[in-house]
C-alpha cells in the first residue's frame, strides 16, 4: 500500500476450506492492515467456511 492511500471496500469473498488471511491478502493484492481496517470485525486466527469477508480496491 502507498502511503496517503485509502482503501474502501470493493466486494465480499467468502471463505471456502482451506483460506487462511495470509492468502486472501495475497489474492487480493491487500497488506493485512488494510484487511484489518475494512473487515474489522473478523478474527484472522479463527475464519471460518461460508464466512464473509470484504476485499478492497486501492486509491492511489
Amino acid at each position: 500500500m502507498k502511503p496517503n492511500s485509502t482503501s474502501q471496500c470493493d466486494s465480499a469473498f467468502g471463505v471456502a476450506s482451506g483460506d487462511t488471511c495470509y492468502a486472501i491478502t495475497q489474492q487480493y493484492k491487500l497488506t493485512v492492515e488494510v484487511f484489518d481496517s475494512i473487515n474489522p470485525n473478523i478474527n484472522r486466527d479463527a475464519l471460518f467456511v461460508g464466512q464473509w469477508v470484504l476485499s478492497a480496491q486501492l486509491d492511489p
